[in-house]
């Protein structure tokens, strides 16, 4: 018995990380898929520490994840990105011994836009009879 008594001492002297097994970091995991559902596999995911500035980048596996590397406890803005994609980020706060779940969904940059549109604005008189100062045919083109 007193053996084993000196060896535990000994290991636990040798490697004191054994007795402090906790973890004093977080994590950044996650995906990064286009709007149809479909993976981006080879996307850059930068993890930048908003308190210290500091970057770390991972890359997308073929199935589109991504985990950080371990991360101390603070505020953080995630971004994914790809060329032909548009850039997607956030900001989270990691704690610790935690793991932050970060889905991005991108859309390609390519991609039409949406635009609005309404009503033609109408042209009051005094505002035609600007542009007639100016020119005659802004005066016939600006009202309608």
């Amino acid at each position: 018995m007193r053996l084993i008594r000196t060896a535990l001492c000994v290991a636990f002297a040798l490697c004191p990380s054994i007795l402090f097994a906790q973890s004093f970091t977080g994590t950044i995991t996650g995906t990064l898929k286009d709007v149809s559902g479909a993976s981006i596999p080879g996307a850059s995911i930068t993890v930048t520490n908003q308190q210290t500035s500091r970057q770390d980048t991972v890359v997308t596996d073929v199935e589109g994840r991504y985990t950080s590397l371990p991360l101390p406890p603070g505020e953080y803005r995630v971004e994914a990105g790809l060329q032909g994609f548009r850039r997607a980020a956030r900001t989270v706060t990691v704690q610790i011994n935690s793991t932050v779940v970060i889905d991005f969904t991108s859309k390609s940059a390519t991609s039409p836009t949406k635009s609005k549109s309404g009503p033609t604005p109408r042209c009051s008189r005094r505002a035609a009879a600007r542009s007639a100062s100016w020119s005659t045919t802004a005066a016939s083109s600006s009202c309608r």
